[in-house]
């Protein structure tokens, strides 16, 4: 299926990791994220928003053409999405709480990884719209983390994902 725009893709990554959306391999309540921080916020107000409920903010950072004629009424893609996570520090300074909240991330990036990359998981978001990746799923790419902030109480994360879509012109 091909689409105009690509926000129907984002919202249906959202959906899965905040929501519990999917056909299958769905994030369980107690590890979903909650959408946010947004791009602007503060790393104190990042890590105050992570205190309540670890965070996620989904976003397309990159696009090639896949081989096919220009003129053609339909576009393919790859595009690789970016997932930035927000997990807050109860007392960085404690070895044992920094430890258990390296695990925690690390756990999320399995399980986000099979949600995400599940077949037809992401064909639509949850308004029905569809988000014409090919096969309704993503694949990982990678995993990363940046050193803890212990002043903001904020440990930061980020996965790429890649998938391909089909664009109308």
């Amino acid at each position: 299926m091909s689409v105009a725009a690509l926000v129907p893709l984002l919202d249906a990554v959202e959906d899965v990791i905040s929501d519990g959306a999917g056909v299958a391999r769905t994030i369980a309540t107690g590890h979903r994220f909650r959408r946010g921080p947004y791009p602007g916020q503060t790393k104190s107000e990042q890590g105050t928003e992570a205190a309540v409920q670890k965070g996620a903010y989904a976003s397309i950072v990159g696009a090639r053409p896949m081989a096919g004629p220009e003129m053609h009424s339909v576009l393919m893609y790859t595009l690789t999405v970016r997932l930035d996570l927000f997990y807050h520090l109860p007392a960085p300074r404690l070895h044992d709480d920094f430890r258990d909240a390296l695990a925690e991330a690390a756990g999320d990036m399995h399980r986000l990884r099979m949600a995400l990359g599940y077949p037809s998981n992401l064909l639509t978001n949850a308004a029905g719209e569809a988000t014409g990746l090919s096969g309704g799923a993503l694949q990982f790419e990678s995993w990363s983390m940046s050193d803890p902030d212990p002043e903001a109480r904020l440990l930061r994360a980020s996965m790429r994902l890649i998938g391909r879509v089909n664009m109308t012109a």
